[in-house]
């Protein structure tokens, strides 16, 4: 191993030690707590319609991701992965949402919430070790149905996991159509 190596790897974990050690929103591997982020009002126009929704501060739109009827937000590793858009074909049923969410999920997924709350479909997803969560709301509108999704993956699991749960669903009861 050569020098600047050596060094640049001593300083990757004294900085990984250092962020495990000092922050107390920070997982075992150092990843940040996503869920005492304050959030902020966007309003983004998609397939037509302008809808507004609350986000976590420092995100932005992954171009990338992105298109006429869906936005993608992207930020630091580690972050919760925040989209919305409009559904061509909208689910019919809470088993067709839980279907198509645990389809998107992948494989190891156990289904922790399904309901059907005032005309929205609600799916909550994570593996059994809580390295993976996904909370997704089917949001019917006049102008059509809305699909927010909030994921995060953490190899050490999603600090603050029931927090975690409930700031995503605050974020995707946030969803208003204009």
């Amino acid at each position: 191993m050569t020098t600047i190596a050596r060094i640049t790897t001593a300083a990757l974990f004294a900085t990984l030690a250092l962020t495990s050690a000092c922050g107390d929103k920070a997982g075992a591997d150092g990843a940040k707590d996503w869920s005492a982020a304050t959030l902020n009002a966007q309003t983004v126009t998609l397939g037509g319609t302008k809808v507004s929704w609350t986000i976590p501060d420092g995100l932005s739109k992954d171009e990338d991701l992105s298109n006429d009827t869906s936005i993608k937000m992207k930020s630091e590793l580690g972050a919760p992965s925040i989209g919305l858009k409009k559904e061509s074909i909208p689910p019919s049923s809470l088993d067709t949402a839980v279907n198509t969410v645990g389809f998107v999920f992948g494989k190891g997924g156990e289904t922790l919430e399904q309901r059907e709350d005032a005309g929205r479909y609600v799916v909550v997803l994570a593996d059994a070790k809580k390295n993976n969560l996904m909370v997704a709301h089917f949001i019917p509108t006049p102008a059509g149905v809305f699909q927010c999704q909030v994921a995060q993956h953490i190899s050490s699991g999603v600090p603050n996991f029931d927090a975690s749960v409930a700031k995503f669903h605050e974020i995707c009861n946030s969803v208003k159509a204009e």
